[in-house]
C-alpha cells in the first residue's frame, strides 16, 4: 500500500453463534489474517469466547470489500458497528491480524472505549483512555496475567487453555 492513501478505518462488535465450535474461531481468524495480508488490511480481533470486537483498517476499498464480507459471515450475529472513517496514519501497522482471547471485562472495556476520531490520547492528555489506546494496551500487553498456547495470546486464566488441553 501507498503510504500517501487514506487508511479507512472500522470497528465493530458481534456475537458468536452459539453453535460454531471454538476451533472454527481459531480457522475463521487464520483467513482472515491471510485475507489482510493479501489486501493490506491491518487489524485487532479480541475474543471473549462469545464475543468479537474488530478494529480493521487499510486502503478504503479493501477494509469496505472485508467488512461485507464480515457482514454477510453466518458464524456471528447482532453486529454493532462502534466507528467508521478515515485516520491519518495507521494505528496498528504490525499485524495482518492481532488475535486476542481476552475476559468479557476487557472486551466490554474496550467496547465503551471513546471511539471518537479513531484517535489515540495524546502524550499531553491527562483524560481518559481511548478505546484504540485500549485497544493498544491489549495488543501489546506483556504480564503474569497472559499466556500464549498454539501461537494465540491469552489474557485470564478462564480463558486459557489448561496444560493438557494445550499439549500436542
Amino acid at each position: 500500500m501507498r503510504e500517501d492513501m487514506a487508511v479507512q478505518a472500522i470497528a465493530y462488535i458481534s456475537q458468536l453463534v452459539e453453535d460454531v465450535p471454538a476451533q472454527r474461531v481459531d480457522q475463521i481468524a487464520a483467513e482472515a489474517e491471510s485475507s489482510n495480508l493479501l489486501f493490506g488490511i491491518t487489524s485487532i480481533l479480541l475474543f471473549d469466547g462469545k464475543s468479537f470486537l474488530q478494529y480493521l483498517e487499510g486502503p478504503e476499498r479493501e477494509v469496505k470489500k472485508a467488512y461485507a464480507k464480515i457482514l454477510k459471515s453466518t458464524s456471528h450475529n447482532e453486529i454493532v458497528e462502534l466507528k467508521r472513517g478515515r485516520v491519518g496514519v495507521r494505528r496498528f501497522p504490525d499485524w495482518a491480524l492481532r488475535f486476542l482471547r481476552v475476559g468479557e471485562q476487557e472486551l466490554h472495556h474496550a467496547a465503551t472505549g471513546d471511539w471518537t476520531g479513531l484517535a489515540r490520547r495524546r502524550a499531553a492528555d491527562t483524560g481518559a483512555t481511548t478505546a484504540i489506546d485500549r485497544l493498544a494496551k491489549l495488543a501489546t500487553a506483556e504480564g503474569p496475567a497472559e499466556a500464549v498456547v498454539a501461537g494465540v495470546l491469552y489474557f485470564g486464566a478462564q480463558d486459557r487453555p489448561s496444560e493438557a488441553e494445550s499439549a500436542p
